[in-house]
């Protein structure tokens, strides 16, 4: 400010007129020694408003007083003006006088973010906040006027600013840094102990409809999660505080914060709790759901494993906790093409659900709704189809419709339906999906990219190439982008937009497409995951349809041996591939060779239908 500036604004901000000469010069004085800083002419303004003291009496105040008290909190003027924290200084000092839960409250908020701190954070957690703050606000429930008077003292002393309407707070940063250089060791330690507990009682459980509040205290949990570090709190507040937010984060398609936080809290709980203890596999669990999703499947199935047989040793055989571990285990498999497996342990984990928590309870929609995704997997649509109607109708009548779930249920019956012949109906659920997925979730969250990928193969099925192709190009960005470029969901995207290139005529880039979707796919699943067998299926037929025969017998002969090797050698997909390739050596002039593949295929299908 100009010297000029601070003159005004200390006249109109303290109410005073027609000042002596001694106040004149006491003032200007004043604002000299406080270099005309915004920062502190507002500070020392509020101090002298609210105490309703001369100017003369504040500059001596703060000549003598002031340093005393920068001395007393050790404060580095290296960081900030000497100025405007001794006016901080004067300020919390008087707060303190008036008010001991007041400045207590601030101590507690120099180890929060210093935007937006919320007001739930004080009403759930004060408990943890110490004995004044504890004895300040018992009663807070039913007097929430308590907690505006404590801060209403702060915002008349320019030591936070407050929005009323959004109930949170902030506190300048420096302010932050002057009460933590006031305390010594062991009393920082105590504070940040106190805010991670305080935080940790605050931080709700992460379902859908609190994930506001979740994000809310994010950035209060980013900071705890360093106190915990840097002062070692390693107790079970603190890993339960890292494993909720690493949940969250995980939720909102934030993979590498979540692994930070999930990690660090089994880390915790490892050391608290010893490598047996039933929190462990709730670490585990939610830390093997997030490598699942990054495509990490060996470390998912390690961790999955070990969190079942936690909770299989300390839990009785029906315990909702082990139809969890069993589903989160079976998906992995599921991933993994292992479906005979995977199958076995969803109905296991079906039947638990069905007993507890109940047949109409959420994670019955989930149960279902995953056995039927391995039932589409084996062909098996018409076992699908009631699972995933039952499963949507679970979880719409107990979330709500517009809870993001019920989009990834429609999104799974759409792709039965689709599978069964019934486009237009599979059209209409997968666009209500992904609008449900987007407006939930956001435009950029990896089940969007699901929804615009199957919306995509609808219309591929329906002939409609022009509509499906954006879709496919939305649906691979956002894929690349949120999950990286080498993970098996964006072999899929390739996959399917090569398709579309490849009925829209563009040859080349349908090839470049499917070339690189099959390297993704094996790199990141293995050379004899049944979804290689897709891609090859794909480049074999795309082959075929440019007269390049070598090259196609190369894929279906390789496509083949893998199905041999899984074990589906019995099956009518099986049957379909045996009869492409016989079609191919027909072409070829293989025509005793031809016959006995055809013949093969014919006597599977006889055994079958």
């Amino acid at each position: 400010m100009l010297p000029d500036e601070a003159r005004k604004f200390f006249i109109k901000s303290t109410g005073r007129k027609n000042l002596e000469s001694s106040e004149l010069k006491a003032l200007d004085e004043l604002i000299s020694e406080l270099d005309s800083l915004p920062l502190g002419v507002e500070q020392a303004g509020a101090y002298i408003g609210n105490t309703k003291c001369s100017f003369e009496a504040y500059l001596q105040r703060y000549k003598k007083h002031g340093f005393e008290l920068l001395e007393q909190f050790k404060v580095e003027v290296d960081y900030y003006p000497e100025s405007v924290a001794i006016t901080w200084l004067l300020n919390f000092e008087k707060a303190g006088e008036i008010s001991k839960a007041s400045t207590e409250l601030l101590f507690a908020s120099a180890f929060l973010n210093s935007t937006n701190i919320p007001s739930e954070l004080f009403i759930k957690g004060a408990k943890e906040l110490g004995p004044v703050i504890s004895s300040a606000l018992k009663d807070i429930e039913s007097a929430p006027r308590v907690l505006d008077e404590i801060l209403e003292l702060l915002v008349q002393y320019y030591l936070i600013t407050r929005d009323t309407e959004l109930q949170t707070y902030d506190v300048h940063s420096p302010v932050q840094a002057v009460l933590r250089d006031g305390m010594d060791e062991s009393t920082q330690q105590l504070w940040a102990e106190r805010v991670v507990k305080a935080v940790n009682l605050t931080f709700p459980e992460v379902e859908y409809e609190n994930w506001e509040l979740c994000e809310r205290l994010l950035p209060h949990v980013q900071i705890c999660a360093e106190h915990i570090k840097l002062w070692n709190i390693e107790i079970e507040e603190s890993a339960k505080l890292l494993n909720a937010s690493g949940k969250y984060l995980h939720k909102r398609a934030r993979f590498k914060e979540s692994e930070l936080l999930l990690t660090g809290s089994l880390e915790i709980r490892t050391k608290v709790s010893g490598p047996e203890h039933l929190d462990i596999s709730g670490s585990l669990v939610d830390l093997a759901e997030l490598y699942k999703d990054l495509g990490r499947y060996s470390k998912a199935e390690s961790l999955s494993v070990r969190a079942l047989k936690i909770r299989e040793n300390i839990l009785t055989p029906d315990d909702p906790a082990i139809a969890e571990s069993l589903n989160n285990l079976a998906l992995i498999y599921k991933a993994l093409g292992r479906y005979s497996d995977a199958e076995l342990l969803f109905i296991r984990a079906l039947k638990i659900t069905e007993n507890s928590p109940g047949p109409d309870h959420p994670d019955m929609g989930i149960r279902l709704n995953n056995l039927a995704g391995v039932y589409s997997e084996l062909g098996r649509y018409s076992d699908a189809e009631p699972l995933c109607v039952r499963a949507l109708k679970i979880t719409e009548n107990s979330l709500g419709p517009d809870h993001p779930d019920v989009g990834t249920r429609l999104n799974n019956l759409a792709l039965v339906y689709s599978d069964l012949g019934r486009h237009s109906e599979a059209e209409l659920l997968c666009t209500r999906a992904l609008k449900i997925t987007e407006t939930s979730l956001g435009p950029d969250h990896p089940a969007v990219g699901t929804c615009l990928n199957n919306l995509a193969a609808i219309y591929s099925d329906m002939g409609r190439y022009s509509d499906a192709e954006p879709l496919c190009v939305r649906a691979l960005e956002i894929t690349e982008t949120s999950l990286g470029p080498d993970h098996p969901d964006v072999g899929t995207r390739l996959n399917n937009l090569a398709a579309v290139y490849k009925n829209l005529g563009r040859y080349s880039d349908a090839e470049s497409l499917y070339t690189r979707a099959l390297e993704i796919i094996e790199n990141s699943l293995g050379p004899d995951h049944p979804t290689v067998v897709a891609c090859l299926n794909n480049l074999a037929a795309f082959y075929y349809d440019q007269n390049k025969y070598l090259k196609a017998r190369s894929c279906y002969e390789r496509s083949i041996k893998i199905m041999e090797n899984n074990g589906r050698e019995t099956s009518l997909d099986f049957a379909a591939l045996l009869e492409k390739y016989a079609y191919l050596l027909m072409k070829r002039k293989k025509n005793r060779e031809a016959i006995k593949i055809y013949n093969r295929a014919k006597g599977i299908r006889s055994k079958i239908e």
